[in-house]
């Protein structure tokens, strides 16, 4: 048996041991290091004939150091491999309240609508694995640099907004689309790991947001988040509907409120298009 194979039995004995059932995985990639890939790990929903499974692909340095005797290198790659296997999971389950079709293989976004809810939908699923997986590594998380881009880019916005008189409303260009949900995401993480593990580090972070004369204004949006994920996860999957990927994507988004900007349509049927307050 080679090094692979071995690492693959951990990975279903992980499986296993966290309730997902290992068959539902039909395709494993093990990618040779390479830095143009953003991630060490990732899951695709795939379907045949109409039932979803899921893609699991790796990086080849991950099992490696899966099989090391380098004891921090060996939760890093656990951590990296049970938060995939926590995305299936909670897909799965997500799957049995909503027809998968509409959260995973709907049409190309080009509406706010659609934006609220594949944002919605996979920031629940980030926060639902970070949070299962979180205690096998407790990562450092900072967001400032985060803040800063989506502020920017906000900001932007509102400026142009009021600069143009005759201009009601404004689209979000899509380089700035990719700011607010890369700050979203680095919210997700962080409130993820604090619920789960209550580390110091973390709420050493969130207070040094609340202290920022800067980006202190976006306390509140954290804060609120914080409770607002934790009660989602309490009540989980009892809520579970595309309504409420909705409702979740606007409070995901509300941030948008602090630059004073907000959507011009109240069925979210534009094309990313926002209206001052």
């Amino acid at each position: 048996m080679n090094k692979n194979e071995n690492a693959l039995n951990i990975i279903k004995g992980f499986s296993q041991k966290i309730g997902l059932d290992f068959d539902l995985i039909k395709r494993i990639q093990i990618v040779i290091y390479d830095k143009s890939y953003a991630y060490m790990g990732k899951i695709n929903p795939i379907t045949i004939n109409g039932e979803m499974f899921f893609e699991l692909i790796l990086q080849q340095a991950v099992l490696n150091d899966l099989l090391s005797e380098d004891e921090n290198k060996i939760k890093v790659s656990q951590n990296i491999i049970l938060h995939e296997l926590f995305h299936c999971k909670e897909m799965i389950i997500t799957s049995l309240y909503v027809d998968f079709h509409k959260l995973y293989f709907h049409p190309p976004i080009t509406t706010t609508r659609l934006l609220l809810l594949d944002t919605a939908v996979q920031q629940w699923s980030e926060y639902y694995a970070y949070y299962h997986s979180s205690k096998t590594y407790e990562r450092d998380i900072i967001i400032s640099d985060y803040i800063s881009s989506a502020n920017a880019s906000l900001k932007v916005l509102h400026d142009k907004l009021i600069e143009t008189h005759n201009m009601s409303e404004i689209q979000i260009l899509y380089s700035f689309i990719t700011n607010l949900i890369d700050f979203v995401h680095i919210c997700i993480i962080l409130i993820a790991n604090y619920n789960s593990t209550y580390n110091k580090k973390y709420k050493k972070e969130f207070d040094s947001i609340k202290r920022s004369g800067i980006y202190g204004t976006y306390y509140p949006y954290l804060k609120d988040l914080l409770h607002y994920m934790n009660d989602l996860l309490t009540s989980y999957p009892k809520w579970v509907s595309e309504s409420a990927f909705i409702e979740l994507g606007y409070k995901l988004f509300s941030f948008i409120h602090i630059n004073k900007l907000t959507f011009t349509t109240n069925d979210l049927s534009d094309n990313f298009m926002l209206k001052l307050i």
